[in-house]
């Protein structure tokens, strides 16, 4: 069996399973005494410079991408709000920095957060 491509190219159809990588992890959401256990994905950036007085700098960026109608304690979604904590499956504890970006769909949003508590 033969396929089309756009560009009028035929080629070979495979009747193969895609292959989605899932790089979500189960994370705990907090706010005061509530918790649910959603997932998210986490993300970290680090820019290193030398700031030309022999000193390396490094500044860092954390969040996590958490679906907006996943952050729900059973009474409806809510934003993310300074304060809130996450807790990864590996006991790091994050803090909520901000209520962040949404993605261009509304579905995803960004939570940029500072971790508070290391586990080693």
């Amino acid at each position: 069996m033969t396929d089309q491509s756009a560009f009028g190219q035929e080629f070979a159809s495979v009747d193969q399973p895609l292959i989605i990588a899932d790089f979500r992890i189960l994370i705990e959401y907090k706010r005061g005494t509530d918790t649910v256990s959603i997932y998210a994905v986490q993300s970290s950036e680090t820019i290193g410079y030398d700031d030309r007085t022999g000193i390396d700098v490094a500044i860092g960026d954390a969040s996590f991408w958490i679906n907006t109608a996943d952050i729900d304690f059973g009474s409806g979604a809510f934003q993310p709000k300074m304060h809130d904590r996450i807790t990864t499956p590996s006991g790091d504890v994050y803090e909520v920095l901000a209520p962040g970006d949404l993605d261009s769909e509304k579905i995803m949003r960004r939570v940029p957060v500072v971790k508070v508590e290391y586990t080693g």
